[in-house]
C-alpha cells in the first residue's frame, strides 16, 4: 500500500496520461446509489478504460472526487481529485486480494458503529446487505446453516457471520448458529422481510 507512490503512465491518446485522467469513453455511465438510513444519494461515474479495465469517479462534495481505477489484471489504484478541472492525485495503489480485503473492513464486515438491525446499505439493483443478531430464543439459535436452510426458505444469501470479535467469512453448510451471532445478509427487501419473519418466529 504505498501512498503518494509514482504515478503509473500510459497512454490514452496524450502522452503520459494517467488512467484516473482519460476521458470518458462512449460507453461511460451514471449510476446513483443510495445507502443507510439516510437516505444519501451518491452519484458515481464508470466508464471503460479500454485494454486496461474500468474507472469509478465518485462524488464526494465540495467539487471533490475520489476516482477508482480496476485493472483487468485485479490491481487497484485510488486517486483522488481535489476539484473537476484538476488533475488527479495518486493516493493508493492495491493487489486484488489486499482491496477485497479493505472493502470487507470498510463496508462493516469486521466491525459495526451501531447497532446491527438499524444497518442496511442498498447495493446496486436494489439488492440489500443487512446485519441481523440471532435473539435469545429465536428458532435459528442451534440449526445449522444448512438445516435452517435460510436461503431456501427465504432466499436470502447468508455470506457472513460476526460472533463476539471474530467474523466467519462464507460460512459453510455445517456452521452452527448461536445466540448473539450477527448474520450478515444479501438479499432483496422480499427476502429480508421473509427471514426477518423466520427470525424470531
Amino acid at each position: 500500500m504505498g501512498a503518494q507512490s509514482a504515478p503509473v503512465h500510459l497512454a490514452f491518446g496524450a502522452r503520459g496520461r494517467r488512467p484516473s485522467d482519460a476521458p470518458r469513453s462512449a460507453t461511460a455511465g451514471v449510476q446513483t446509489y443510495y445507502g443507510g438510513l439516510s437516505g444519501h444519494a451518491m452519484t458515481i461515474r464508470e466508464s471503460d478504460l479500454p485494454g486496461v479495465g474500468k474507472k469509478f469517479e465518485i462524488e464526494l462534495g465540495g467539487g471533490e472526487e475520489m476516482v477508482v481505477v480496476i485493472h483487468n489484471t485485479g490491481k487497484r489504484e485510488v486517486f483522488r481529485r481535489p476539484a473537476p478541472d484538476a488533475d488527479s492525485e495518486k493516493a493508493f495503489e492495491f493487489s486484488d486480494d489486499l482491496a477485497r480485503t479493505i472493502g470487507s473492513i470498510i463496508e462493516g464486515a469486521y466491525f459495526q458503529p451501531v447497532e446491527p438491525e438499524t444497518q442496511e446499505t442498498t447495493l446496486p439493483g436494489g439488492i440489500l446487505l443487512e446485519w441481523y443478531e440471532l435473539p435469545p430464543g429465536s428458532p435459528l439459535v442451534g440449526e445449522t446453516l444448512e438445516s435452517a436452510d435460510i436461503g431456501g426458505r427465504t432466499g436470502l444469501a447468508v455470506v457472513a457471520i460476526q460472533r463476539a470479535d471474530a467474523v466467519i467469512d462464507s460460512p459453510d453448510a455445517e456452521t452452527t448458529l448461536r445466540e448473539g451471532d450477527t448474520l450478515i445478509g444479501v438479499g432483496t427487501p422480499e427476502n429480508c422481510a421473509a427471514f426477518e419473519e423466520i427470525l424470531t418466529e
